[in-house]
């Protein structure tokens, strides 16, 4: 009989802590906005680092910092741990990008989710939303990169290496996106 019990009382346990989940999600909470502030930080850096080379000039690593810090403020599910970073040179830049300002894209006043990848097959594909637009990255067809759909973080690099500020080459893919601080 006590067995019986203690099975009745954990399964109304479980049974409470789903919706209290469900709404944390509903509320833009999600399991990195639960973790430190550090962690959380330190988790989006590394995913940030995880879309570059170690080749990248200052400015794409700002890029794609935004883009980081726009898909977390979106309220996208990040992974439950932050990939393993094997260049802490790079790690530590864009660390520093992360650190210095906090810069998020917004569409008709809200961050939204945008797709990053290192590299494309020479064109961003959208994916349905209205703020994506098909947009030509012909530099992505000789980069040597597996091709993926999403904002080319290759493409940005050469954008902003061949003089383009972070938020110009962002606007070069993300035309009907504008740049707001956080």
């Amino acid at each position: 009989m006590r067995d019986k019990f203690l099975l009745i009382l954990l399964f109304f346990l479980l049974m409470a802590a789903i919706p209290l989940g469900f709404l944390a999600r509903q509320n833009g909470t999600s399991p990195q906005a639960l973790a430190t502030p550090d962690e959380a930080a330190d988790a989006q850096a590394a995913r940030a680092a995880s879309l570059c080379k170690n080749n990248f000039c200052d400015e794409a690593i700002r890029a794609v910092v935004m883009l980081q810090r726009t898909n977390g403020a979106a309220g996208t599910e990040p992974e439950t741990t932050a990939p393993e970073i094997s260049d802490k040179e790079l790690y530590s830049r864009v660390k520093a990008a992360f650190n210095s300002r906090s810069e998020i894209l917004t569409y008709q006043n809200r961050p939204v989710v945008i797709p990053v990848t290192l590299s494309t097959d020479g064109m961003l594909r959208p994916s349905g939303e209205a703020y994506l637009c098909a947009v030509a990255s012909p530099w992505d067809c000789f980069s040597g990169e597996a091709a993926g759909d999403g904002v080319s973080t290759t493409g940005i690099n050469y954008l902003c290496q061949k003089g383009l500020s972070a938020e110009e080459a962002l606007r070069w893919y993300l035309p009907m996106l504008t740049v707001q601080a956080q």
